[in-house]
């Protein structure tokens, strides 16, 4: 591993919250399986969602959106907190977000600003923590030079991009990290 590489996973593993940024080819991917294994290795639950099945698989991990309840995106995030803590369809995606102590993202560039807000409410709510994504450590991986979210005109989502400077700001926490090849 290079400088920055080993940097990101020990600030991972101190707990600090990561978005790792860079090319196709800079080993985002390979420092994403490294603090999962750290983190796992620590006793660490480490929840792996990606944007889309592939980004998923190639994590294997969960999409965004099975592992958070969200689905097709039909529901605000009031009610989706409510089928949450009352659905016994949503126990599943309720379980997921009590049991993780750290949330790797990858593909960070195809979430939307909608559902990054969503799951960070939700987390918050469930967990019953007015921190954060309700104290669960957040890593995101991935490329806002590569494809760019998916506006959803049926659910209200614009298909802005999740992270911009205000929202890096909102969440002072966040270590941000670029690869380089």
């Amino acid at each position: 591993m290079n400088r920055s590489q080993l940097f990101a996973v020990e600030k991972a593993v101190e707990g600090e919250n990561i978005i790792l940024l860079g090319q196709s080819g800079t080993g985002k991917s390979f420092v994403v399986k490294e603090i999962q294994k750290k983190l796992s290795g620590a006793g660490k639950n480490v929840s792996v969602i990606g944007t889309t099945g592939i980004a998923a698989l190639s994590v294997k991990g969960c999409t965004v959106h099975s592992w958070s309840g969200i689905g097709d995106g039909r529901y605000d995030s009031d009610e989706l907190c409510q089928k949450l803590l009352t659905d016994e369809h949503f126990v599943s995606y309720k379980q997921n977000i009590l049991k993780a102590d750290s949330l790797i993202i990858d593909e960070i560039s195809m979430l939307s600003l909608k559902h990054f807000e969503q799951i960070e409410y939700v987390c918050r709510t469930i967990k019953h923590k007015d921190l954060y994504f309700g104290g669960i450590q957040v890593i995101a991986s991935g490329d806002f030079f590569q494809l760019p979210p998916v506006p959803d005109p049926l659910t209200s989502d614009s298909g802005e991009y999740c992270l911009n400077p205000t929202i890096l700001q909102w969440y002072l926490g966040i270590r941000l990290s670029l690869m380089r090849s």
